[in-house]
């Protein structure tokens, strides 16, 4: 969707706990905070007027009956509860704004985390998976979504300054 697009990220997504410390770690600890901010910085901090679910990305704006009536506690939700769905709403909707595209290892790491979390969802069914392989999985996710947001933030700050 986004191939043609011709910007590319400042940082690169495995340099971000490097080169971006402070983004990093305030994702890494508080991350559905951090994706709550960041989206209600895309909605130029108007989240009452431009909130749709997931930035219609999942359900369209189908849900606006349901998100209309409250959507700072419906975006709370979101990043809650949906929280991966919300980091990629997040990303989708800078990506579409700044006309911005993933390099094919930032593409790769996306496509394997999906289909490592839909792997490890199937075989729950069946198996029990060991705690140390959960929690390392944990942890990986948890790194990874640190990248993502503060690779965003830091865009953001570039592109889209705060007053």
């Amino acid at each position: 969707e986004f191939a043609d697009f011709e910007q590319t990220w400042d940082v690169p997504l495995l340099n971000t706990c490097f080169e971006l410390p402070k983004l990093f770690c305030f994702a890494f600890f508080c991350a559905p905070c951090f994706a709550y901010k960041q989206r209600s910085r895309l909605l130029d901090d108007d989240v009452e007027n431009r909130y749709v679910c997931c930035a219609g990305q999942i359900c369209g704006e189908h849900c606006n009956k349901v998100t209309d009536p409250c959507p700072q506690f419906c975006l709370c939700v979101e990043v809650c509860w949906c929280f991966w769905c919300a980091i990629g709403a997040n990303r989708s909707l800078m990506q579409q704004a700044y006309r911005i595209q993933n390099t094919w290892l930032e593409n790769c790491m996306i496509w394997c985390a999906c289909i490592t979390s839909w792997i490890r969802c199937i075989l729950s069914f069946f198996v029990d998976i060991p705690d140390v392989l959960d929690f390392i999985l944990d942890c990986i996710y948890c790194i990874f979504q640190a990248c993502l947001q503060s690779q965003q933030e830091h865009e953001l700050d570039i592109r889209k300054p705060r007053v």
